[in-house]
């Protein structure tokens, strides 16, 4: 399991790319989901990155020239702390190999010596990247202390894009956490699979339930999202998380699903066969395998620059699309995104859809998806594969090999 010198190192390799400044971060604070409950909790990433600290409400000041990391503690009453318990100053260096922790009351007096120095200060303002999707509301804790720092700081540098950067290339310790939590999602993977083969399922929520068994069961932390099974013309919705729909024989059925270790998740996809399917359904699996290879062949020979990956994934793709006489040429571009509506990679670390920082290049040490697919909603055929690529010093690595892509 991670420790505290992990997080040390994080903050090193993010010093390297601030220099001398301070970087001002806050955890997640809890969000209502109805009367007095609350979601599940769910630390703001490059929080617990740089810190460990999985509890709401915390707050973190790191001086990157001293390497010295203050953590902002909060302060909960009696009934809070009796009803959820809460961390001990104690607990927190332990995880963090935090240098101090502090009082929120004291939080004041920290920024009011930094206003002092003149020194730079960083946080997440996301100015130089779009952060959330236009229909999700932002955790209120960052508002919260944008306002605070706004009020005393003339300047604040956005840190969004060197974190980025910095969590990008993987340590030795976040590529064993991510691969442990592939190999447990191949297990439940082949799992599935043999149990679809024989049609033990009748639902799709027999598979999500068959999932999250499998992986909380073996000590894993849950879903590293909301798994999609999706059977039929479901599939076609890429974001499909109903997962209530009646299975039927001859349709194919698309899973996407994976667990997680610590905040370290897979990301895989696979498309299996619910009894006899048809000819044009192998066609187009055939044809997402076939470009699967291509891809992962081109990876591992060197192919690094990212535009042209994209293009060579796209033409390889439409090369595919026009032989199934899905597009009537290679520009047939509505087409094209009519039947692969999204990218064909992203990254994968801390969050799913983890970002690289906008690289020109792979780099060593990255890790990212590469999830090509053909939706045809008329033909009620959706079939995606999803493998997971870490990139090495000399090719590439697939951390998801050693699960079949066939149906």
């Amino acid at each position: 399991m991670i420790n505290s010198s992990e997080f040390k190192l994080h903050r090193k390799n993010l010093a390297e790319k601030i220099g001398r400044g301070y970087v001002i971060l806050a955890g997640n604070q809890e969000v209502q989901a109805a009367s007095d409950m609350a979601f599940a909790f769910r630390q703001e990433s490059n929080f617990w990155w740089m810190c460990g600290i999985d509890e709401k409400n915390w707050k973190l000041v790191y001086d990157a020239g001293r390497d010295y990391l203050i953590l902002v503690m909060p302060e909960f009453d009696e009934i809070t702390r009796v009803f959820e318990g809460s961390l001990s100053k104690d607990e927190a260096v332990k995880i963090s190999a935090a240098d101090d922790v502090i009082l929120d009351s004291e939080f004041d007096t920290v920024l009011d010596k930094i206003q002092q120095e003149n020194a730079k200060v960083y946080a997440l303002t996301y100015e130089d990247s779009r952060r959330f999707y236009d229909d999700n509301f932002e955790n209120p804790a960052r508002k919260n202390l944008m306002n605070k720092l706004n009020g005393r700081f003339s300047e604040i540098h956005d840190v969004s894009k060197l974190l980025s950067q910095t969590r990008s290339i993987k340590t030795d310790k976040e590529i064993e956490l991510i691969q442990k939590s592939v190999d447990k999602t191949i297990d439940a993977f082949e799992l599935i699979h043999k149990k679809i083969k024989s049609k033990e399922y009748k639902f799709e929520y027999q598979i999500e339930a068959d999932l999250w068994q499998e992986f909380r069961g073996a000590g894993f932390n849950g879903q590293a999202y909301d798994p999609i099974v999706a059977s039929g013309l479901n599939a076609c919705t890429l974001h499909y998380s109903k997962n209530n729909q009646i299975l039927k024989k001859g349709d194919m059925v698309l899973i996407d699903a994976a667990t997680k270790l610590e905040y370290y998740p897979a990301d895989i996809t696979r498309t299996y066969a619910f009894g006899d399917v048809s000819r044009r359904q192998k066609d187009i699996h055939s044809a997402v395998q076939e470009i699967t290879k291509s891809i992962l062949r081109a990876l591992d020979e060197g192919l690094r620059d990212v535009g042209e990956y994209v293009e060579f994934s796209n033409n390889i793709i439409k090369k595919y699309l026009v032989e199934l006489g899905l597009m009537s040429g290679f520009d047939d571009e509505a087409n094209f995104y009519k039947y692969f509506p999204h990218a064909i990679s992203h990254g994968l670390g801390v969050d799913v859809h983890d970002s690289l920082g906008g690289p020109k290049e792979f780099c060593e040490r990255m890790i990212i998806t590469v999830e090509p697919g053909i939706y045809v909603p008329d033909e009620n055929i959706a079939v995606r594969i999803e493998e997971n690529i870490l990139f090495t010093g000399d090719g590439i690595k697939n951390l998801s090999s050693g699960l079949s892509t066939d149906y």
